[in-house]
């Protein structure tokens, strides 16, 4: 990435990532509808501006430090949602202490923290490394949304979950 070619394997890593990713929307397409599309187009796109996001921060975290370009990240994005809150019609009187505690777990523990573990992921590891390691977690999601949310588990998110664990197993394989 930025001027580096990348190897057989991350070629190899990334085709069968994306394989797998595939066979998951196949299935999806044919049970839940042309819907899907716009769903996964909206992942994709996501999935691209994150690659890049991981492409351009990895110098700049190399010379400010993880822990104070994520903290930057997660202040900047703190004061976003104040204003956000402030120029909308929500009234935080109304809110339940259940969905406030809720709020503030699922903010420290799906958002905070992560985005910490990913920053120092990011300087250990290169972006392309990086980027294909974290195909992982659509499939961790997929996982948790059948154990938690009772969602059905075929054998195309089984064949899709494992092309995409491979694909991060054979990003490190050996070259012979």
């Amino acid at each position: 990435m930025l001027g580096q070619r990348p190897t057989r394997n991350v070629v190899h890593a990334v085709a069968l990532g994306y394989l797998g990713i595939a066979a998951i929307l196949f299935h999806d397409v044919q049970s839940l509808g042309s819907e899907i599309w716009k769903g996964s187009g909206l992942a994709i796109a996501s999935a691209f501006i994150f690659a890049i996001y991981l492409m351009l921060s990895k110098s700049i975290i190399g010379k400010m430090g993880s822990e104070l370009f994520t903290s930057i990240g997660m202040g900047s994005a703190g004061v976003a949602i104040l204003i956000q809150l402030a120029f909308s019609s929500a009234s935080m009187s109304n809110w339940s202490f259940e969905l406030v505690v809720l709020g503030v777990l699922l903010g420290i523990f799906c958002t905070v923290l992560p985005s910490y573990f990913v920053a120092a992921g990011m300087a250990r590891l290169t972006a392309t490394e990086l980027s294909i390691t974290s195909n992982i977690g659509p499939g961790v999601t997929a996982i948790m949304a059948v154990l938690v949310l009772s969602e059905a588990f075929t054998v195309f998110h089984f064949v899709g979950l494992c092309l995409v664990t491979l694909s991060v197993y054979w990003m490190k394989k050996p070259t012979k």
